[in-house]
């Protein structure tokens, strides 16, 4: 779905991305982890099309990112950011209103997705709020369930769960588990990959990735079902020795003395 080749972007004479390959595909959910200042969320801006990197190319399907109109990328790519703001003066129903701004309907006909997308995250009661009135938790439910009413086949969420409670946690993970399931294509960038492995059952692995970067170069590619291969590269990635165990059937990553 996405390749994405020798993609190298610099700030001040630094390299925040250093010839990364990365490709995703159909149906999968990728996962990149990796130190501070790795280039995760520069490597999504990339993918979405929002930083034009210094070199390298970005492809949808064999079609330049770059070269979508503002529709077709908005069919093709959807955005959670890692803190979910609404500055202007709208409801909750006219944010989730506005990400179907390609479909060019009337807000009377997007309202029964924007309804159902509402319930989907069990915000409905949400709706008539405003925006900007939303706790930070309430954001990023209501981010989702506008990423649901754009209909874009690839998802990209930077640290979806960042500076969320448990509650929260389990919830937005298990939507996304769930999306999975129905054949959703996610890239997200997070920090504690047991968040991910603590909702996903065996057979949910096969098309579960994790992708390590740092220092603005990819280290590893590694499926989610081969823990202790992965426990290997998560110890070289990170500099501290990580062991994979088993806590009721899902792997989980145990930082050693």
């Amino acid at each position: 779905m996405i390749e994405a080749r020798q993609i190298t972007v610099e700030w001040d004479d630094r390299r925040v991305l250093d010839r990364v390959d990365f490709d995703v595909h159909a149906g999968t959910f990728t996962i990149v982890v990796g130190p501070n200042g790795a280039g995760k969320s520069t490597l999504l801006d990339v993918l979405r099309g929002y930083r034009v990197p210094h070199h390298g190319d970005v492809r949808f399907e064999g079609t330049p990112i770059a070269s979508l109109s503002p529709k077709e990328r908005a069919a093709r790519v959807g955005w959670l950011a890692q803190h979910p703001r609404v500055r202007d003066v709208m409801t909750v129903a006219e944010w989730l209103t506005t990400a179907r701004f390609r479909f060019a309907e009337t807000p009377r006909v997007a309202r029964p997705k924007v309804e159902q997308a509402l319930r989907w995250v069990d915000r409905l009661h949400l709706l008539d709020r405003l925006a900007h009135t939303l706790s930070g938790g309430e954001a990023q439910r209501v981010a989702l369930a506008a990423l649901m009413t754009q209909e874009a086949r690839l998802w990209l969420l930077d640290e979806p769960t960042h500076h969320l409670d448990p509650a929260a946690v389990l919830a937005i993970l298990e939507r996304l588990r769930d999306r999975l399931r129905e054949g959703q294509t996610m890239v997200a960038v997070v920090h504690d990959l047991d968040e991910i492995t603590a909702v996903l059952e065996p057979s949910d692995h096969e098309r579960v990735w994790v992708v390590g970067l740092k220092e603005g170069t990819v280290r590893f590619r590694r499926p989610m079902g081969a823990p202790d291969a992965l426990a290997d590269a998560l110890s070289d990635l990170y500099d501290v020795q990580m062991r994979a165990v088993t806590v009721e059937g899902r792997p989980r990553f145990v930082v050693m003395p």
